[in-house]
């Protein structure tokens, strides 16, 4: 059985909880020294969220939950990860994509997620080893100016956890 992931319950958990600083004990690659990030939610930058660098706020990262991006996004965890997150990790984690945005064209790091527990606010990234996850998934604009992803909305999105 697959847990869930990024359901609405863990979004709101992390969204409401206080304060909003996840700690990357490892940091993030390109990002040295910055292990402090908050969550930011705005209204009108909706589904994306701001991951911002407590250190250095100038820094900050497009997020989003990679089930309002992709059907079927499955990433195989490590069972380390969780692990390193706190027990019980695997059944309420929540897994954000970084968002690039070049010119009109933007992308999502499906390769690459960002692994988060809203109880213990510790995350981590990680770099898939296998699986077609891409690291450039193209995102494409509607005609109503909504940023929709090139193959669909997703209802559901989990993970595995590789043991």
């Amino acid at each position: 059985m697959t847990p869930p992931v990024a359901d609405r319950e863990c979004r709101s958990a992390l969204r409401h909880s206080a304060p909003s600083i996840v700690y990357f004990a490892q940091g993030l690659p390109g990002f040295d020294g910055l292990r402090r990030w908050e969550l930011v939610e705005r209204e009108e930058t909706r589904p994306f969220l701001w991951l911002r660098a407590v250190e250095r706020p100038q820094v900050a990262l497009l997020v989003a939950d990679p089930c309002d991006l992709v059907d079927g996004y499955e990433p195989a965890i490590p069972a380390g990860v969780w692990s390193r997150l706190g027990a019980g990790s695997e059944t309420r984690g929540l897994t954000l994509v970084v968002v690039s945005v070049s010119g009109a064209e933007m992308s999502a790091n499906l390769r690459a997620p960002l692994v988060l527990d809203p109880q213990t606010m510790r995350g981590e990234q990680v770099i898939l080893e296998q699986g077609e996850w891409p690291v450039r998934f193209g995102l494409t604009p509607h005609e109503d100016g909504a940023t929709q992803p090139g193959t669909g909305r997703s209802l559901a999105c989990s993970s595995s956890v590789e043991r």
